[in-house]
């Protein structure tokens, strides 16, 4: 006998979350000089709680490409082959000055990438062009609010609290950059609340007989 189809939950077409998870109304949007463009790998596309996309869509002037092979797609080779704006690469090397320290002059293009570490690792290795641009680390003032997810140190932080940081600095507005963080804290707390729920104890009935009357 066929197993009943599961009911799809419906979902939100830009957030791309359960209606009843969707974060859309909550998100700002911050104009920015700066061009932010995310690669991201195609797994970390899948997981439902990462945060470029949440990002993406609260800066206007920003591009998201999934796939693993740059040097191959034509439209991040446009993005990166803009005069007008700097590309850099938002990931730790040797020698990689701290973005927040050492901020490069003038517009430029962040490249950022969204993945697992190893992921990432991985992207940019195998990526020439990825590999040419001029690289930037940087220390998180705080730590990580990602507790829906287990990172590989103490000191990492997810995209979208890594871009609040960098853009607060590079666009000069530390304070209104991290109002990207208003639909992140309240993805993470709905997160937590939800798993709660989930795995709350089911109290156990018990069947008491009937109180007998006395003779």
């Amino acid at each position: 006998m066929n197993q009943p189809a599961t009911p799809v939950r419906p979902a939100c077409q830009r957030c791309r979350r359960p209606l009843m998870a969707c974060w859309c109304q909550r998100l700002p949007t911050l104009d920015t000089a700066t061009r932010v463009v995310f690669l991201q790998h195609p797994r970390e596309a899948r997981v439902a709680v990462g945060t470029a996309r949440m990002a993406h869509l609260c800066l206007p002037n920003s591009s998201l490409h999934v796939g693993t092979r740059w040097d191959e797609d034509p439209a991040v080779i446009l993005e990166l082959s803009n005069l007008d704006s700097q590309p850099i690469l938002l990931f730790p090397g040797p020698n990689a000055p701290d973005i927040l320290k050492e901020p490069p002059a003038g517009p430029v293009t962040l490249v950022v990438i969204d993945g697992t570490w190893s992921q990432a690792g991985k992207l940019v290795k195998r990526s020439p062009v990825l590999s040419a641009l001029p690289r930037y680390g940087f220390v998180p003032p705080a730590a990580s609010a990602y507790r829906i997810r287990k990172e590989p140190r103490a000191d990492c932080v997810s995209t979208i609290e890594a871009l609040a940081y960098v853009l607060g600095v590079l666009e000069k507005n530390p304070t209104g950059m991290l109002t990207l963080l208003d639909p992140f804290h309240d993805m993470v707390e709905f997160q937590v609340d939800h798993a709660q729920r989930l795995h709350q104890p089911r109290r156990r009935i018990k069947n008491r007989k009937a109180a007998q009357p006395s003779s």
